[in-house]
């Protein structure tokens, strides 16, 4: 069963022009957490569409921990383009979103959230927009959504001290899996989950991001499978490139990266900042020519072109608690023969990075073109060649 935004007494008109919020809103109400269905049209809205979970059971765990949950909210479209959320205001950048799932306290969460079949932009000219938001959102699925041409990032998971100036376990996301997003041309991140050890447990399969000017993926939990994904041409000459495992509340863990293709992304394809007991398996890493015209590439001054990106996997930050037990394993290095040489692996020589392993990678243009291993020494590191 579904509520079907179109239907009166809600009454949507999805042409591009009319103010569709007030209308997806109350359909939202009504649907009471059945799926909300907004059929073919360009649904234009001027304020978040924001579903704050009320309490509708308690479940009690440690025997003191009092959590509560209720039904969310379901959009489904008829499909990317068919089906778009035009949004026409300007957000919050912190912790607003187009679609936001969020809560109204700590330890209450929504459960069942998601959004299906439908793209999501906004107005060219409007400000601090992000497309997806979890906060206290479990059980949540995203699949066939395109979200493009944002101000922010696309898919967020925040740090939210207005709900607890804590850790972030009392507005976790939890379980939530996103398959099959085009995620592209947007300002902020592809994917930017940087709330501590939110969401936990989250699956990223089947997707593509591409040409997000913050970066590809920023992700502070390590609880997570990233798989199956092309993350091509992301980030700026001086920011972020392709994936970025970095820590808010502390090293990101037990990650499963594998089967993705990294291509010609900014600064890098993959960055370890700090990351424990990580596996990156079967990935592919490609580099390629790039004209840079503003002389920051490499840091020479002078503008060229060169290889894009120039070291594809960052390992550590030159701190403790950085990158420790790392697996990199039968992964397919590619580059060129170029201006410069191309680095497969560097590591950041600090207290926190040891215990790695490097086992039977492939590089391709070897010598001139790519140089497999920098700083690597066997005290620290584990290398297994083919």
């Amino acid at each position: 069963m579904f509520v079907n935004v179109k239907d009166a007494p809600f009454s949507a008109v999805g042409d591009g022009v009319a103010d569709d919020t007030a209308a997806i809103n109350a359909a939202k109400t009504a649907a009471n957490g059945r799926q909300i269905y907004l059929p073919s049209g360009v649904y234009r809205t001027t304020a978040d569409l924001s579903d704050t979970a009320y309490p509708a059971f308690e479940a009690i765990s440690n025997g003191s921990v009092h959590n509560l949950f209720s039904p969310s909210v379901r959009y489904v479209g008829d499909g990317p383009r068919r089906t778009t959320i035009l949004a026409d205001y300007n957000g919050d950048i912190a912790k607003g979103a187009i679609i936001r799932f969020d809560t109204n306290a700590s330890r209450t969460y929504g459960i069942n959230s998601g959004v299906s079949q439908l793209s999501i932009t906004q107005v060219a000219g409007r400000t601090g927009l992000n497309g997806i938001q979890l906060t206290a959102s479990w059980f949540n699925k995203q699949e066939n959504v395109e979200i493009y041409g944002l101000s922010g990032s696309g898919l967020i998971a925040s740090l939210r001290p207005d709900i607890s100036p804590g850790l972030s376990d009392p507005y976790q996301a939890f379980s939530v899996l996103n398959r099959q997003l085009w995620i592209h041309n947007n300002s902020g991140w592809g994917v930017k989950f940087d709330a501590g050890q939110s969401p936990g447990i989250y699956t990223l399969e089947n997707s593509y991001l591409v040409f997000n000017a913050g970066g590809g993926i920023l992700s502070t939990t390590g609880q997570c499978r990233i798989v199956g994904n092309c993350i091509q041409a992301n980030g700026s000459a001086g920011g972020n490139g392709g994936l970025l495992f970095d820590t808010a509340e502390g090293p990101s863990m037990v990650a499963d990266v594998r089967q993705n293709e990294f291509d010609t992304n900014f600064s890098y394809h993959i960055w370890l900042k700090r990351v424990q007991n990580g596996n990156f398996a079967q990935n592919r890493f490609l580099s390629n020519s790039y004209t840079d015209t503003t002389g920051w590439t490499n840091g020479n001054g002078a503008a060229g072109t060169f290889m894009r990106p120039g070291g594809q996997v960052l390992v550590g930050y030159g701190d403790a608690n950085e990158a420790v037990n790392v697996k990199f394993e039968r992964n397919m290095h590619r580059a060129p023969a170029g201006p410069v040489p191309v680095y497969g692996y560097i590591q950041y020589v600090g207290v926190g990075t040891h215990n790695n392993h490097f086992i039977h990678n492939d590089f391709t243009q070897t010598g001139t073109g790519m140089i497999p291993y920098t700083n690597f020494t066997p005290a620290d590191s584990e290398i297994i060649n083919p």
